[in-house]
């Protein structure tokens, strides 16, 4: 699951998008599957890379369940051989309209066992980020009854639990800032 904002921005050399698919490929070639969600920096709006760039092409993963690029049009993905339906609603502009969590509830939805969550978004925090392009509340996390939510926005990793859904940032795989705490890891979930 990669949580946005896997571009820096939505202009990119041509090989920047090459390396990106490459690694995608290698992923592709091992059978794992990949979802990812459109951030705040690669945002999906008219100029969006993921709309100049078929991802899934380049990776070889035309016609295959092994890469999923999630858009306002396509906000969720059924893996059926894994038994998990990946939520991951986002939109065409940088800022939310409302919350990407509106009206997500994955107790109706029987389409699979397992409920994930794939979002780039901030958890509110009063007098930090209430200016932040995307927010949820640990009340809308807990109302979306997701068996995992898996977050992208925050460059440190952090855990937490709403209701029943537990969550976590990953953080950055690499320190994007010198005086970043917490980077450099990537989360490894069982379910």
């Amino acid at each position: 699951l990669v949580a946005g904002d896997l571009f820096d921005s939505n202009v990119q050399p041509r090989r920047t998008v090459d390396r990106a698919a490459a690694q995608l490929r290698r992923l592709v070639d091992a059978k794992i599957r990949t979802v990812l969600v459109p951030g705040t920096h690669d945002v999906y709006d008219r100029s969006s890379i993921y709309r100049a760039y078929d991802l899934a092409a380049l990776a070889g993963a035309v016609g295959s369940d092994f890469l999923t690029v999630l858009t306002p049009d396509r906000p969720d993905v059924v893996l059926p051989t894994l038994d998990v339906v990946v939520h991951g609603r986002c939109f065409a502009s940088k800022r939310a309209p409302e919350s990407p969590l509106a009206g997500v509830d994955a107790t109706g939805d029987d389409r699979a066992t397992w409920h994930v969550g794939l979002l780039h978004a901030a958890i509110a925090i009063p007098d930090k980020t209430e200016h932040d392009d995307v927010v949820i509340t640990p009340d809308e996390i807990a109302a979306s009854h997701l068996d995992y939510l898996a977050l992208g926005h925050w460059h440190s990793f952090s855990q937490g639990k709403a209701g029943s859904t537990t969550y976590a940032y990953s953080g950055a795989p690499e320190a994007v800032a010198i005086d970043q705490d917490k980077a450099g890891s990537v989360c490894l979930v069982a379910l």
